[in-house]
């Protein structure tokens, strides 16, 4: 029999249970979180600093961006289990799961993107990247939530501060706050979830260290193939449904010191994943793929003079994928699989300088080189092997200056430009049977300026006005400058955006604050595959890369907060965006993966000073599949439309429960068990045509103690 209801009903008896609760030991004084924002005064909420906007540490009124942070409190209270789980949450994120091996790839402001090239992933201020494509890396690396002392999410281009790829801005992920406690606990729950994290931190006047360990295992969802797909599927696998072909197994290892100014950071990630792609696995084991990902960065940072502090930063990542996959074969073939290798390292150079209490400037040097990177593909049943690589290492070089200029106390001036250049590099493609070999060599080495233009303006003590324009621009990847050596096909340039936004932060009063922002976002030069007529056959065929892409994008975004008592804390957060295809071609066109309208809604009631409910719920807007030209006479949906979802989570936590530092939760995700649609991408349209089933009900306990 279903249970849509039952599990609410759990909830809410232990609402009412907890709400009678009034012994001593949940009304025990506990120690309060120095970023617990809900222990903030709205007003408060406006002076919190960050550190990611400009890397120093900035209130959130005086960075030219909109900014959003995610605490360890907000982790705790609303029962976030994973990193997606919390980045689904922010406002103006949306994700899409393909169920892939890079797991949910999350659009931001109306653009969404496969490579995830459109935002940058810091852990520790340290940038962590998909090998290949040097998008961001989502759910293909795992960061225990436990290990996360906050998030901070800056919207806007980010390039004069971080280069290419910050197209809507930079994500850091905080591990190393040496002001949270030590802790371990365990998580078990549905689909055979289970959870391990351990923290340990020690400090002193001169001496930080910060130790995080965490361990994941999910066997993943039981979706009938019949939900997903119109098709027989019969001739592709012999199996009806998506049991024990979805399952994840991560391991999470950081450890972050420091001392009198010099600072390191070691972070190590090993993801084994099963995944659906071109088509579903064929074999009992499915189809595998395995990420090994580490990093180490080490610098110094110290301070001159009253005015003037120099922080220099080196960081060196290595990492492997191996991709096994079981499409389509006999259970006793193998169609095989590919395996990619890449090392690089990148030194970062920035130094602050404050000559008065009108002026500060912030200027920098950076220097990458990816060493080496290559792709092999051997695939024994297809009877092909090949080769991918680089001729030459592929070195990025570049140098910024942003002036903080405060004329007055009520307005503030920010200008900033950054130069960028990547060094012209050659790839090649070896086909390992025939021996025949293409090559291709990246160009376009010209210098990029990159300019960024904010207006503060104070209208009083606690609100905020400010006018915004960036640019940002990506740098073709390794892997399209490949592609482009395949098809025998001229390299490519950047892409580029441009985006003005008007921001408005306010606290009317200790118990409302509102955060508005208006928008327009234009790309151009956007990499796309560009089809072309074929008139002796007269239809429309796959083209080629090229620099042909064209997007405006129109949207406001509105969160407000209140909270009408001390215990009690509402967010309501509403996304409209609007992205037309401005090319000739597609201009009737809806743009795929683009929903129109996000909502968002957090909820937290406190019982006590140790016991919570919250409540948390997301829509996100019906969403369009890829255009595809080639298709039909002129042109379709490579699948079908996905309509809008809403679903709602809870979390009921319990402090110092068994005695101090002692903790309990139970959460739930999609409590109504609403089943929803990611769309389908190219990869997989050719059998999921009706899309990607979301997550059911999820269920999860979990236990353990701070220190």
């Amino acid at each position: 029999m279903k249970l849509s209801y039952a599990w609410v009903g759990v909830v809410l008896l232990a609402f009412l249970f907890s709400f009678t609760l009034n012994t001593p030991l949940l009304a025990q004084e506990k120690e309060k979180e120095v970023e617990d924002v809900m222990d903030m005064g709205l007003e408060e909420l406006l002076n919190v600093e960050i550190t990611t906007a400009g890397k120093k540490s900035e209130r959130i009124t005086d960075i030219p961006a909109s900014a959003v942070v995610v605490t360890r409190s907000d982790i705790e209270r609303f029962g976030y289990n994973t990193l997606e789980d919390v980045l689904e949450n922010v406002p103006g994120l949306f994700g899409i799961d393909q169920r892939g091996s890079e797991g949910m790839l999350f659009g931001v402001r109306g653009f969404w993107t496969a490579f995830a090239n459109n935002i940058i992933i810091l852990i520790n201020g340290v940038r962590q990247e998909r090998m290949s494509s040097d998008g961001a890396v989502y759910g293909g690396q795992y960061i225990p939530v436990e290990a996360i002392d906050r998030i901070e999410v800056i919207r806007g281009p980010m390039s004069v501060i971080y280069g290419p790829g910050a197209f809507f801005g930079v994500i850091n992920i905080i591990t190393n706050d040496g002001k949270n406690p030590g802790l371990l606990s365990i998580s078990g729950g549905t689909e055979e979830t289970v959870k391990v994290a351990a923290r340990s931190a020690y400090t002193t006047d001169d001496i930080l260290l910060v130790f995080n360990a965490g361990y994941y295992h999910t066997a993943g969802p039981d979706i009938p193939h019949s939900d997903m797909s119109t098709y027989d599927l019969s001739g592709m696998t012999p199996y009806t449904s998506t049991k024990d072909k979805l399952g994840d197994k991560s391991k999470f290892f950081n450890l972050s010191g420091s001392y009198k100014g010099f600072y390191a950071n070691f972070t190590y990630n090993h993801k084994e994943k099963q995944f659906y792609l071109v088509f579903p696995p064929s074999s009992p084991d499915g189809s595998h793929y395995t990420r090994t990902y580490s990093s180490i960065s080490f610098g110094y940072k110290h301070k001159f003079s009253e005015k003037f502090s120099l922080d220099g930063k080196f960081t060196y990542h290595k990492g492997s994928t191996r991709g096994d996959f079981s499409w389509f074969v006999p259970e006793d073939s193998n169609v095989g699989g590919d395996f990619n290798y890449r090392e690089d390292y990148e030194v970062d150079l920035t130094g602050y300088f404050n000559p008065s209490e009108k002026l500060n400037i912030t200027g920098g040097l950076f220097y990458k080189k990816i060493i080496y990177e290559q792709l092999e593909g051997v695939y024994p049943y297809l009877d092909l092997y090949y080769r991918i690589g680089m001729k030459d290492p592929i070195e990025s070089r570049a140098m910024f200056l942003q002036a903080d200029i405060i004329p007055g106390k009520s307005f503030r001036f920010i200008v900033g430009a950054r130069l960028e250049q990547m060094m012209k590099y050659s790839v090649f493609y070896t086909d390992l049977v025939s021996l025949a070999d293409a090559a291709a060599t990246f160009e376009h080495d010209k210098i990029e300026l990159i300019p960024r233009i904010a207006a503060l303006f104070y209208l009083d003590d606690n609100s905020i006005l400010k006018l915004l324009y960036g640019k940002a621009i990506n740098m073709p990847s390794f892997f399209n400058t490949v592609a482009q050596a395949t098809s025998a096909q001229p390299t490519l340039n950047p892409e580029y955006i441009n985006t003005v936004e008007l921001n408005y932060l306010g606290a009317f009063s200790e118990k409302f604050t509102l955060n508005f922002s208006v928008f327009y976002n234009y790309f151009n030069n956007i990499i796309v595959n560009q089809p072309y007529f074929d008139p002796d056959t007269g239809t429309w065929v796959a083209g080629y890369n090229s620099n042909a892409g064209e997007l405006e994008t129109i949207g406001a975004e509105l969160t407000l907060q209140a909270r009408p008592s001390t215990n009690f804390f509402l967010e309501i957060s509403g996304t409209y965006q609007k992205t037309d295809d401005e090319r000739e071609d597609f201009k009737d066109i809806d743009v795929a993966y683009s929903p129109k309208m996000l909502a968002y809604l957090k909820a937290s009631y406190s019982f006590s000073e140790n016991a919570t409910l919250a409540m948390t719920g997301r829509y996100v807007g019906a969403m369009d599949t890829y255009w595809d030209y080639t298709l039909g006479e002129s042109g379709d949906r490579v699948a079908d439309k996905v309509d809008g979802y809403f679903v709602l989570g809870a979390n009921l936590r319990f402090n110092d429960l068994f005695g101090k530092g002692y903790f309990f939760s139970i959460s739930g995700f999609n409590l109504f068990d609403t089943k929803y649609y990611f769309p389908s991408y190219t990869l997989n349209a050719n059998w999921a045509d009706i899309g990607l089933v979301g997550n059911g009900r999820m269920v999860m306990v979990t236990v353990g103690k701070k220190f």
